[in-house]
C-alpha cells in the first residue's frame, strides 16, 4: 500500500512539474504573485494597481487589435502596444477615477467570467452578464470606490490565484475552483476591510 500512495504521489509530482514547465516558472511566479497582491492589497495601493491594470489593458488590448486588423510585423507592433499601455497606465494614474473604474470593471468581469465559466451558461450569455455587471460596478466605484476596489480586487485576486495553483497541481473539478476561489477572495475582502486604516 505505501508503495502504491508513493507511486502514486511521484506520478503526481511529475505531472505538476511539467505543468509548470508548460506555463513557464517566470510566468506562474507573476501570475500568482500580482493575484495575491490585488486580493491582499488591492486598496492600500489602489493607485499602482489602477495604473498596472492601464498598462496591461492598453498593451494588451492594443496588440490583440493591431494583430486582428493591421498587417505590422511583430516587433512594431509590440513596440507600439508598449507605448499606448504606458499612455494609459499614465492617465489612470493621472485620472485615478478613471483608472478606479477601469481597475473595478475588469476585476468584476473577469471574475465573473470565471467563476460562470465553469457552469452550463453559454458563452454569448456569460459575455453579456460579465460586461453588465462590470460596467455596473465600476460606474458605482466613481461613487463607492473604497468598498467596491476592495470586493472586486479580493474576488478578482482570489479567483485568480486559485486558477493559477490548482491549473499547476491539476484540480480541474469547477466546484473545488469556485468555492476555493470565493473563499481565498473572502479572506483577501477581510484582510482589505481589517488592516487598510487610511479607509473611510
Amino acid at each position: 500500500m505505501i508503495t502504491t500512495i508513493e507511486t502514486t504521489f511521484t506520478g503526481w509530482l511529475t505531472d505538476a512539474k511539467n505543468r509548470l514547465a508548460s506555463v513557464g516558472i517566470g510566468g506562474f511566479a507573476f501570475n500568482t504573485i500580482w493575484n495575491l497582491f490585488l486580493c491582499f492589497f488591492g486598496y492600500r495601493f489602489y493607485r499602482f494597481a489602477i495604473t498596472a491594470c492601464g498598462f496591461l489593458l492598453g498593451g494588451i488590448g492594443s496588440y490583440a487589435l493591431l494583430g486582428a486588423y493591421t498587417q505590422i510585423e511583430d516587433p512594431v507592433k509590440l513596440i507600439v502596444a508598449i507605448v499606448i499601455g504606458a499612455a494609459v497606465a499614465v492617465i489612470a494614474y493621472v485620472l485615478y477615477k478613471v483608472g478606479v473604474f477601469l481597475l473595478v470593471g475588469v476585476s468584476v468581469f473577469f471574475t465573473l467570467f470565471a467563476v460562470l465559466g465553469e457552469t452550463s451558461i453559454n458563452d454569448t450569455t456569460l459575455v453579456i452578464v460579465a460586461l453588465v455587471f462590470g460596467l455596473a460596478c465600476a460606474i458605482l466605484s466613481v461613487k463607492f470606490m473604497k468598498p467596491l476596489i476592495i470586493v472586486s480586487t479580493g474576488l478578482a485576486g482570489g479567483q485568480g490565484t486559485v486558477q493559477a495553483v490548482c491549473g499547476i497541481l491539476g484540480v480541474t473539478s469547477s466546484t473545488a475552483l469556485m468555492i476555493l476561489g470565493i473563499a481565498v477572495g473572502a479572506l483577501g475582502i477581510w484582510f482589505q476591510f481589517k488592516n487598510d486604516k487610511r479607509m473611510k
